[in-house]
């Protein structure tokens, strides 16, 4: 039997020391780590867990919302670890058990609704605070992620300047779009050149 830890954070900057400190002390053998949402399945070390788990293991979690964050993922990961003869066990939550029994599934059902809940409700909240923002005027957006300030974009700005070559291989050669060719020129106040 092992003890296998799963532990996830949803972007690479927050830190998942404590999960990782909480299923140690739980006697947790092998950590999978993942830096990404809960709510894709997609995800390679919860993806390796499951390859790997032999029956008798134990998959312990600091929380059930750090395994998954949809009522239809959490069924069927319990499922899948059930078929697997291991056993899931939530730190936060202890009396939370991936049994066969009826009470077990529904606290399972409840606890994975709370969690895509959350999730939903959080997605909301982001929402209205973009709107709120682009009335005020403050919302910019993401920021593009190629410049004029980008050796590439120069390059190929001085090429469309120039009109040596058309949109589509200056596009081909330096990896740019066309629409990001475009709109720094429009920023810019780069006119096409005649060639």
């Amino acid at each position: 039997m092992t003890v296998r830890g799963y532990i996830r954070v949803s972007t690479g900057e927050q830190n998942p020391g404590r999960q990782i400190q909480s299923l140690k002390e739980e006697g947790a053998e092998i950590l999978y780590l993942d830096k990404l949402s809960g709510s894709t399945r997609n995800r390679p070390e919860l993806e390796r867990m499951m390859e790997e788990l032999e029956p008798g293991d134990e998959v312990i979690i600091h929380e059930m919302s750090r395994f998954s964050r949809s009522v239809t993922d959490t069924d069927i990961l319990v499922k899948e670890i059930r078929k697997k003869g291991a056993s899931l066990r939530s730190l936060t939550e202890p009396w939370l058990t991936a049994d066969d029994s009826p009470q077990s599934e529904l606290l399972m059902n409840i606890f994975s609704s709370l969690a895509q809940f959350e999730r939903k409700m959080t997605l909301q909240r982001q929402r209205e605070g973009i709107e709120v923002a682009k009335k005020k005027g403050v919302y910019k957006g993401r920021p593009p992620k190629l410049t004029k300030n980008n050796a590439r974009v120069r390059v190929a700005l001085e090429e469309f300047a120039r009109g040596d070559r058309t949109v589509r291989e200056i596009c081909d050669l330096y990896g740019i779009s066309r629409a990001s060719l475009y709109r720094i020129a429009k920023v810019e106040g780069i006119e096409r050149g005649q060639g």
